[in-house]
């Protein structure tokens, strides 16, 4: 045992967690997929998976015991939001980016009075 946790007989069983969470994540993603696949675009689901799990890691790193911090905060915690961030910049991006590509051109105005 980790020196300081002598005393403590029981602890969460964070693999037990995790797994659950994963398991419920991969039925949330299949709903996702069929229900959603006109609307997805290529690989969202994957980033959908990332933003999952890096919540997933976020909340169980907290339970954990001897993880190494920085600046007071677990580094599984920092790389998780990281993950989130980029996931959800590229999906935003990819979104915005089609939206642009799909927009009708405008129109060209007429010809002023007077200019041949």
């Amino acid at each position: 045992r980790l020196p300081g946790y002598e005393s403590i007989s029981h602890y969460h069983p964070l693999f037990f967690y995790e797994s659950m969470l994963n398991l419920i994540g991969c039925i949330l993603l299949l709903v996702i997929g069929r229900k959603y696949k006109d609307r997805l675009l290529d690989c969202e689901i994957f980033f959908i998976y990332l933003i999952y799990y890096s919540v997933v890691r976020f909340g169980l790193e907290w339970l954990r015991i001897g993880n190494w911090k920085v600046a007071g905060f677990p580094t599984a915690c920092w790389v998780s939001l990281v993950a989130i961030i980029v996931s959800v910049s590229i999906m935003v991006y990819r979104r915005r980016r089609l939206r642009r590509q799909n927009k009708p051109e405008a129109l060209p105005s007429p010809p002023a009075e007077g200019v041949k």
